[in-house]
């Protein structure tokens, strides 16, 4: 994830981003170049290392700023994110926490849910998939399958969800996926074409992944657990409570839980087995 030289115009999100750092899983951006950016990231000068007590986030009530000891600052507004490095920071950090946390940030500020989870839109175009649960439990993994299988990349690690009338609208970063390495413990970035990328899409079912020793089975949630399952599956629900979001964050879960299909889907291995096809297509979701 090295530093770029110079400005460039991205896509991410649904949003025109003019960054001057690389930012893995945007897509160029066609937006003719006169046109304003939705959001501008900035480096600027590296400040002195943060005090190991700073707090994680501090707002404002324009600005939310998150530190990261060791790393930098991270000034998150709604049109704009300024980096400060501190000295001898791994710049491949920096990027990681900018993909990870102050991106998603900026999202939470423009009014959007996040949650944390991949995005997958079916071979038919019509609505998407998003893949949730906790770290490690194989959503990356599960997603680069379903594009082997004819799908299109919405969103990697975490996807926004905004409230149009009566549907659910997913956008992120549709540009790759970070898998597994061959080295042990290490993950890589996997680019995507631009033309199995969605910049956005209606979700039609969200999947909570969970890990089982018997078959696999994909269960319809009730409302009341399926907003339980979305609740636990919040990204950095820190940044929701911080800058006075909870209750909006809570009607648009409520909205998702009791109007989109919500599903536990227990898994045995990390293949995706063609019984596990099967109960996709059963469900009307493949």
């Amino acid at each position: 994830m090295p530093h770029s030289d110079g400005n460039r115009r991205l896509t991410g999100f649904d949003l025109s981003i003019d960054s001057d750092r690389d930012l893995p899983g945007a897509l160029p951006d066609r937006t003719p170049g006169e046109a304003a950016p939705d959001l501008r990231i900035v480096t600027l000068p590296s400040l002195a290392p943060a005090e190991p007590a700073a707090p994680q986030y501090s707002w404002d009530n324009r600005t939310l700023t998150f530190s990261a000891p060791g790393v930098g600052r991270y000034a998150c507004r709604r049109d704009a994110i300024d980096i400060a490095a501190v000295p001898d920071a791994d710049p491949d950090m920096v990027t990681a926490l900018l993909v990870a946390t102050a991106l998603p940030a900026v999202m939470w500020l423009r009014g959007e849910t996040m949650l944390h989870a991949a995005g997958v839109e079916t071979p038919s175009g019509g609505s998407a998939l998003a893949i949730a649960g906790p770290s490690g439990i194989g959503k990356s993994t599960l997603t680069a399958q379903l594009l082997d299988a004819g799908g299109t990349l919405l969103a990697d690690d975490s996807i926004g969800l905004q409230r149009r009338d009566d549907r659910i609208v997913g956008s992120g970063l549709p540009g790759g996926l970070h898998l597994d390495h061959e080295d042990e413990g290490a993950r890589a970035f996997f680019p995507v074409s631009a033309e199995q990328s969605a910049r956005s899409a209606t979700i039609g079912a969200v999947l909570v992944l969970g890990r089982t020793d018997g078959a696999p089975a994909l269960v319809r949630l009730d409302p009341v657990p399926a907003l339980e399952r979305l609740l636990a599956n919040q990204h950095r629900p820190a940044v929701p409570a911080t800058i006075g979001r909870r209750a909006a964050m809570l009607a648009t879960m409520a909205f998702i839980a009791g109007n989109c299909a919500v599903y536990e889907w227990h898994r045995s291995q990390a293949a995706l087995g063609i019984a596990e096809r099967d109960m996709l297509t059963r469900e009307g979701l493949w």
